[in-house]
Parts: C-alpha cells; sequence; structure tokens
C-alpha cells in the first residue's frame, strides 16, 4: 500500500477520535472549516487561511534528513496534538498579526504560547524545544516581547515557519482582508456550535473577549438607535395613502399606513454614574429621532434612585425644555413597571448598565438599552447598543 493510502488511514483515524473529543468542540469546528491535505513532500505540518497540510510520511514512518536528523513518526496522540496546535495558529490569526514585528522571533513566540496551551490542555504534542514553562501564562505578544529581550537566544539557521498565507494547494493569494473575514466567519461559526453543544468552556479567554466584539461590535449608536427605530416606524408606512407633503411637490412616496409610531418612552440614567456629558448626547440624539418620527406622545423621565415625574411631549415640543433631575444611586425598577404599564411602541433606556437584572412578571415590551462604557453589559430583554466615550469621569 502506497504512503498517501497508508497515511489517509491514520489521519482518519485521528479525525474520528477529534468528533469524539468532547473537550475541543470549539477548535475542532475551526479546525473542520479548513480542507486537511496529505502531501508527500512535506516532512512536517503547516497551516493557511484555507487549508491544513499534513506530510504525509510524517503519518507512516521516520524521516531521515540529508544531514543525518531522524524526524520521528508521529504518533495517533501527536497527530491530535498538531492539529491542536496548526488550528491554534489560524484561530489567533498568526497569519497578519504582529506585521511589524521581527518574524523569526514572533514565529517562535506563537509557537511556545500555542505548545504550552495545547499542553495545558491535555495533549502531546511531538518533541520541541519551543515550551518553556517560564512563559507559561503569558500571551503570543507578551511572549515575542520577553524573547526580544535577548533575541540571540533564540534564533537558529534555516528556520521555517508553520504558518504560511499561501501554497500550491491555494489558487492565488488571499488579500489580509478576506483573511480575517474568513477567520472571523469560522470563529463566531464555532462560538455558535460550542455554545449549542454546552462547552463554552472549551473557547479561551482572549477568543472570548475576541468574539465578544465580533458579536456586539461598538458601532456609532446614533446609526444603531436611528436605525431601529425607524425600522419600527417604517412597519407603518404603505402606498394606499400617498405622503401628502410629497405631493405638493410633485412627487409621490408611501405615506403611514395606519398609525405609525403612537407612543415611544425616553428614560435617561440621571445617577452620579453617568456623565453630562453623555446624558446630553443622548438627550440629542432622541431629540432627531423625535422630531423626525412625530410620535403622538412621547413620555420622557429620568431616573436615579427612582423614577422622577414623567413629562409628555407633542409632535413641535422639544426634549431640551425638560427639566432632568437626579443624581442619586440607580433603581431601574420603577422604569420597567412604568413601561410594562404603558403601551409605548418603543422604550428607549439610557444607562450605565449597574442596574441590577429586575424584570417585571410577563414583561414583553420593546426596549432600548443604549449602554455607555460597558461594553459586556447583558440583559434578558430588549436590543442593546454600546457607547464608548472618551468621558468616563463622574456626573456629579
Amino acid at each position: 500500500m502506497d504512503t498517501l493510502k497508508l497515511a489517509q488511514k491514520v489521519l482518519d483515524k485521528a479525525q474520528l477520535d477529534l468528533v469524539m473529543d468532547n473537550k475541543a468542540t470549539f477548535f475542532k469546528s475551526v479546525l473542520f472549516s479548513l480542507d486537511i491535505i496529505l502531501d508527500e513532500e512535506e516532512d512536517t505540518a503547516f497551516i493557511t487561511p484555507s487549508h491544513l497540510v499534513i506530510g504525509a510520511r510524517r503519518l507512516v514512518e521516520d524521516i531521515v534528513k540529508d544531514d543525518g536528523t531522524v524526524m520521528p513518526m508521529w504518533t495517533l496522540p501527536q497527530l491530535m496534538g498538531v492539529f491542536m496546535h496548526e488550528v491554534r495558529h489560524f484561530v489567533y490569526d498568526h497569519f497578519t498579526r504582529g506585521s511589524t514585528f521581527d518574524p523569526e522571533i514572533w514565529y517562535y513566540a506563537q509557537e511556545t504560547f500555542i505548545n504550552l496551551e495545547v499542553l495545558e490542555d491535555g495533549y502531546e504534542l511531538p518533541p520541541t524545544r519551543w515550551k518553556d514553562p517560564q512563559f507559561k501564562g503569558m500571551s503570543d505578544v507578551q511572549v515575542y516581547e520577553a524573547m526580544m529581550e535577548n533575541p540571540d537566544k533564540y534564533r537558529k539557521p534555516d528556520w521555517k515557519s508553520d504558518v504560511r498565507k499561501g501554497s500550491n494547494h491555494c489558487k492565488k493569494p488571499i488579500p489580509e482582508h478576506l483573511i480575517q473575514q474568513h477567520i472571523q466567519q469560522a470563529l463566531v461559526q464555532a462560538h455558535v456550535e460550542a455554545n449549542m453543544k454546552g462547552a463554552a468552556h472549551s473557547i479561551p479567554g482572549s477568543i472570548k473577549v475576541k468574539l465578544e466584539k465580533l458579536l456586539n461590535p461598538t458601532v456609532p449608536w446614533q446609526q444603531v438607535l436611528s436605525s431601529y427605530c425607524f425600522a419600527k416606524v417604517s412597519q407603518g408606512y404603505g402606498w394606499q395613502v400617498p405622503d401628502r407633503r410629497a405631493l405638493v411637490h410633485d412627487m409621490v412616496l408611501p405615506g403611514i399606513d395606519g398609525e405609525g409610531l403612537r407612543k415611544i418612552g425616553f428614560f435617561p440614567d440621571s445617577s452620579c454614574s453617568v456623565s453630562d456629558d453623555e446624558f446630553r448626547q443622548c438627550a440629542s440624539e432622541m431629540e432627531e429621532i423625535i422630531s423626525n418620527l412625530m410620535p403622538e406622545e412621547t413620555h420622557v423621565a429620568a431616573f436615579d434612585d427612582d423614577l422622577r415625574p414623567v413629562e409628555i411631549l407633542h409632535p413641535g415640543d422639544s426634549i431640551h425644555d425638560v427639566n432632568f433631575t437626579g443624581r442619586g444611586g440607580t433603581n431601574i425598577n420603577p422604569v420597567l413597571d412604568y413601561i410594562q404599564a404603558q403601551d409605548f411602541d418603543i422604550s428607549v433606556i439610557f444607562t450605565d448598565g449597574y442596574i441590577g437584572d429586575y424584570v417585571p412578571k410577563g414583561f414583553s415590551k420593546d426596549v432600548i438599552w443604549v449602554i455607555v462604557n460597558n461594553p459586556g453589559w447583558r440583559h434578558e430583554i430588549g436590543r442593546v447598543v454600546y457607547i464608548e466615550t472618551k468621558d468616563n469621569s463622574d456626573g456629579c
């Protein structure tokens, strides 16, 4: 039987073992998004943005190099470790990160960081020098910085990376922005699969931070808030009743088909933890939304340790005329109770999120949380829009 056929049997067995490995849920999902290829010309393994290439001979025999050095055949447990090693290069985007670093030392830092993580997870690796325990607990960048304090200690002739942007198995080089996009898509899919299987623990902490940014990006919050509100009101537009304001300009545009937005609520946090500038930003944005959507009623009330008096605005009224009071503690309960008792089309709550997790019984209202400087915040109800501001000072 030829080398490729023998190697394929070993590879199939290793992949089956990987499928059965519960602790690798996240990484194996990423791995199986790549093409795994056996190559008789390679004596080791390397990864590209689309392929994991395994040296076929390494799975079936020892390899004797020209200088007499012997590269031992990988055992099945070692091949599992190679899988876990190579896929981490993909997950940590070692294709595009560190482009300004010393490439040789950066590669050794990657190897050390990954090997220590793979060994910590209980996998076996082929013999390697890149597993110095003094670097345990460091990120790849931190390992690099430590190595760069004495780079000549680590350099060696004829080094070669197992992280490549392309190979003869790729039709053409992939641009960096597409590599990053591909990695992001694979990480999100693997995150979904891991959570569905109750294996969120298989996702490394640093990747959870990256996924948090991917799944809940901090975007121009005014754009998100406006888009959501306008999407809500657009459900009430139609062509049966043309917009009369457009008709006078010889234009036919859809008008409000039904009632559109009747009532909205705006509840800004006026406690000490929200700055004056942040408070004014949100009020100005709500003024713009209200003036464009023209709801019949806008209920406006600040809250701190209680819900302050509610003022009801009508078309033509300005939110800037409302006298906001507060600067006590923070208590969301009366706000949600008030929303529960009303028939708002939509409610906007502006806060830093340090409010507890109270939810009124049977709550089913449409709420947008505008959350300031607290990107990891979650709540079981509503849509979240994140704001990051430079002003993190107290408002008191």
